[in-house]
């Protein structure tokens, strides 16, 4: 170790120099003897202030699949993702792996589609590969078997989402498309089921109107043919007395015509 040189007679100078450098721009001051606990006091770290450790060059590639496993898993940009109660600088990369494990598990737990795709990943992984993979470990391209068998699984999955796209096309024609007055129609719910209820009523009360209408018109109808043949009946009688008349009187003439 180079020597020194004695400056000051204090000794705490001395150690001031091998703790800390010496000020290159002015020389220390009178008032520095006086107070040798000031210039030789090391500042200790924060307690609240950790230093984080850089990842190494290992583990990067690993944590980097990690983040974009879970951004694609969970639909959103891993900052966004629920931080882990302990901070990642003092978390092992065990723990962090864990961690992860865990939360892509409670995840896919909710959705059968997402734990299809977690149980097979392995046969998904071509198609989950992004510009994380160097250009040399892009995979061939998948199989017909292999996509044969994707379409098959995703048969349900595509007649569903068809199926709902024309109902919306079918809602949309009738211009009722869309959440926006939704909860104005659940307000109107005891309104609907009483006009129902009126409805209803209204209908039985129409089916007997008309049953009885149709009852009168058919007495009315009958009514018409009795009165009918009465007339009938009576042009006939009263046909009949004419004629009795008339023959009553030629016989009456034709007798005074012989008296006289």
């Amino acid at each position: 170790m180079a020597t020194l040189p004695r400056a000051t007679p204090s000794p705490v100078a001395s150690v001031t120099s091998i703790t800390s450098p010496l000020p290159t721009s002015r020389p220390a001051s009178a008032a520095s003897h006086r107070e040798p606990r000031a210039s030789t006091k090391l500042s200790p770290l924060d307690p609240g202030e950790r230093l984080t450790p850089p990842p190494s060059a290992a583990s990067m590639p690993l944590e980097l699949r990690l983040r974009a496993l879970e951004a694609r898993v969970l639909g959103v940009p891993a900052s966004q993702l629920r931080q882990v109660e302990m901070e990642e600088g003092a978390a092992t990369l065990s723990r962090r792996v864990a961690a992860a494990t865990r939360a892509v598990e409670e995840a896919v737990a909710q959705a059968p589609q997402l734990k299809v795709l977690y149980e097979r990943y392995d046969t998904y992984a071509p198609l989950l590969r992004g510009s994380l993979d160097d250009e040399e470990n892009v995979p061939d391209v998948l199989s017909p078997q292999a996509k044969a068998a994707m379409v098959i699984e995703a048969r349900d999955d595509l007649a569903d989402a068809e199926r709902g796209l024309r109902e919306i096309a079918l809602l949309e024609g009738r211009g009722i498309a869309g959440a926006g007055c939704l909860e104005d129609i659940v307000a109107l719910a005891p309104a609907l089921e009483t006009g129902r209820t009126q409805l209803i009523a209204r209908k039985r009360m129409l089916a007997e109107t008309r049953a009885d209408v149709a009852s009168l018109v058919e007495r009315y109808t009958e009514f018409t043919s009795t009165v009918s043949e009465l007339f009938v009946t009576l042009h006939d009688q009263v046909s009949a007395l004419e004629e009795a008349v008339a023959r009553a009187e030629r016989r009456r003439a034709n007798e005074k015509a012989r008296i006289y």
